[in-house]
């Protein structure tokens, strides 16, 4: 009879929880926005932002490696249940791909895990993870890199457009378990996506006016196009303004002007962003969620978001360091709400990016000169 009840218990679990990797962004930026925004952010290049959208691969250049994990904290979880995600980016002249990495969960991609426990007899592990594939080609950048076309240099400088397609295979184990249940099953979902930037003041930037820097984003994701398993329609718009460290140049020492054009490109930066999702299924309501961030000198981020369905906001920062092109770093950590837990969780992310061509060129300059 306990083993009976044991397995019962977790099959109803592990229906009930089956796919919560699509509904919490693995991204520690983007879920401060709303459990599942971020589809028009393209600033934040970490691989796993492209959960939200694969169309922001056409922006991802060099390889970048992004990951995150956090335990749930729950006043009504009695198991150790957690988070885990880890990916890959390789992007080069408006094309990118993404891969998944294999996780601290063991599993490769973005898993759930869920632990079950009962006193001298079973001990049961189960995972809900999908190990997704993605491309991403920003149209204009791409066509340009490979053209000597004038007018498309010129109409990427104020605006591009950017598709992305992904292919997940979704996975539900219970391999590591002392029960008799079923080992698993595997499920798959796609999803396509897009995304248009228009800049209207680079005019002004031209005109040597204030050097402001607008963008405007506009994005469309639609997920389960060829699958039963979850069609949502995820709508979002974010507008950034940024003011350039280019005002400094004839007003600081030359020096001091190259020092700090090495980790940044902006004095000061705000972003806003709103996120609206429809969701098809029969027992889920449609959600928005709105957030914004502020960003000194490229390094220090402050952020706050809230969704329609919490009444608490979420709040979060980041550091990010980079040192010219060749090497990045980025750490990211939110504090967040979900009506998927009680209480707010906290979910830490990191992302390195390298140019290997340039450091290896470097190296052996070095070795051999």
């Amino acid at each position: 009879m306990k083993r009976f009840v044991i397995c019962l218990v977790i099959l109803i679990a592990s229906v009930a929880l089956s796919g919560v990797t699509y509904w919490l962004t693995p991204s520690a930026t983007d879920i401060i926005f709303g459990a599942r925004s971020g589809g028009a952010n393209i600033w934040n290049r970490n691989p796993l932002d492209v959960w939200s959208n694969p169309a922001k691969l056409g922006y991802f250049d060099k390889v970048s490696t992004g990951s995150s994990s956090f335990e749930i904290n729950d006043e009504y979880s009695f198991t150790p249940d957690s988070f885990s995600a880890s990916y890959i980016t390789f992007g080069m002249k408006g094309i990118g791909i993404m891969l998944p990495l294999s996780n601290s969960h063991n599993k490769f991609g973005y898993s759930y895990k869920i632990t079950f426990y009962y006193p001298n007899w079973a001990h049961s592990e189960c995972y809900d993870y999908n190990s997704e594939f993605a491309l991403g080609v920003n149209l204009l950048k791409f066509y340009e890199n490979y053209s000597d076309n004038e007018l498309l240099e010129k109409l990427e400088y104020y605006s591009d457009f950017s598709l992305g397609y992904n292919y997940d295979i979704i996975f539900y184990d219970f391999s590591n378990s002392n029960t008799e249940i079923p080992s698993g099953k595997q499920d798959y979902m796609d999803g396509l996506g897009m995304i248009w930037r228009i800049s209207p003041l680079n005019d002004l930037n031209n005109m040597k006016l204030y050097n402001i820097k607008a963008d405007l984003v506009t994005s469309m994701y639609f997920r389960g196009i060829t699958s039963q398993y979850d069609e949502t329609t995820t709508t979002a718009a974010s507008l950034r303004l940024a003011w350039g460290n280019e005002c400094l140049k004839n007003l600081v020492d030359p020096a001091a002007y190259k020092f700090l054009s090495s980790f940044s490109s902006n004095l000061v930066s705000v972003y806003a962003s709103y996120d609206n999702i429809e969701d098809d299924h029969l027992y889920r309501e449609d959600e928005y969620s709105y957030g914004y961030e502020l960003t000194i000198l490229d390094v220090l981020s402050l952020r706050k978001g809230k969704n329609n369905d919490e009444s608490e906001y979420n709040m979060g920062w980041g550091i990010n360091l980079r040192y010219k092109d060749l090497v990045q770093f980025q750490m990211n950590q939110a504090k967040f709400s979900s009506k998927l837990f009680s209480g707010f969780q906290n979910k830490t992310d990191y992302m390195l990016k390298l140019d290997l061509l340039r450091i290896i060129k470097k190296i052996n300059t070095i070795i051999y000169h």
